[in-house]
């Protein structure tokens, strides 16, 4: 009930704002696609982030049961949370957890980041000018997005979940390789190709990955290769989970369709779609029309995909 609650709430304010969007486009006339896709990502941050409490207790118990448990997820709020859970309900140390994510600065607010982002970026700057476009225009409803406590960021602090370099984040890898560190959490965005995490030592354990949907097919495909190897010593079991009636729902029937066309399925003949098993229910209208902007804005807008990244 709790989750339930959560999301509900998550997505009553998504849909209050996406009419007042769309309502302001129909008197102006003018587009809604960026605050949209703004929209629609804060929607997956809540629908993810509700289950860290089920994320935090697969890791647990996967550990318990003689495995070491991976959990791949799209957002990194996602992750403090379910950590936040394994230290005080637990009884984990930071030690126990190797985390991964890409480089950020967590301690500045959300509206230093994306000014500091935007001031960094010259030829996004000149092409905002060359389409005669401010900033502000774009729609972003900043005040809408997750800030956190003065508590919240003192936590992360304490617990090095603030920034991360690549030297830090091989060693994080390096301790769950060697076992040092019971389990792991990883970002899809992570590591790039060659972040490895699978059983490769006799001192450790068999991997145990859960997943959780993730709009990008190549995404997916390498966060479903971070722990089985041919080298393994051990078979990896993976599961992908999300809950139906949410917009993951849309989201992992969108990614099966993408994964039809993906060239390296195709081309080693693999099968990925029995990772959504369970209801087919049929996409809605207006979760079709949303996807299919994200679609345009994945496929035609790289240089505004560099401005989400470190």
């Amino acid at each position: 009930d709790e989750e339930r609650n959560e999301y509900e709430t998550a997505w009553e304010i998504y849909q209050k704002e996406k009419n007042r969007i769309e309502e302001e486009s129909e008197k102006t006339g003018e587009g809604s696609y960026f605050q949209l896709l703004a929209q629609l990502t804060i929607m997956r941050k809540a629908a993810e982030k509700c289950r860290r409490y089920h994320l935090a207790e697969f890791m647990n118990r996967s550990w318990q049961e003689g495995k070491a448990p991976v959990c791949i997820v799209a957002f990194k709020g996602t992750i403090t949370g379910a950590y936040r859970i394994l230290i005080e309900d637990y009884g984990w140390t930071r030690d126990d957890v190797s985390i991964i994510w890409g480089g950020s600065v967590e301690s500045l607010s959300l509206k230093k980041k994306v000014a500091l982002k935007i001031k960094n970026n010259k030829l996004f700057q000149e092409a905002m000018k060359e389409a005669d476009l401010d900033i502000q225009e774009l729609g972003f409803d900043l005040e809408n997005l997750e800030v956190k406590t003065d508590e919240q960021l003192a936590f992360e602090k304490a617990h090095r979940l603030l920034t991360q370099d690549p030297k830090e984040r091989e060693q994080e890898r390096k301790n769950f390789q060697y076992q040092r560190a019971r389990g792991m959490f990883l970002t899809f965005k992570s590591g790039g190709v060659g972040l490895s995490a699978h059983h490769q030592y006799i001192e450790a354990k068999p991997r145990e990955v859960l997943l959780t949907p993730v709009y990008s097919e190549k995404e997916l495909v390498q966060g479903l290769g971070r722990c089985p190897r041919i080298t393994s010593m051990s078979d990896t079991y993976q599961y992908m989970i999300y809950y139906v009636g949410t917009i993951e729902e849309a989201v992992a029937q969108r990614v099966v369709m993408k994964l039809k066309n993906l060239k390296h399925v195709v081309k080693m003949k693999e099968s990925w779609e029995d990772l959504f098993t369970g209801r087919k229910a049929p996409l809605k209208k207006e979760d079709n029309d949303l996807l299919d902007d994200v679609d345009a804005f994945e496929g035609g807008n790289s240089m505004l995909e560099y401005i989400g990244e470190k």
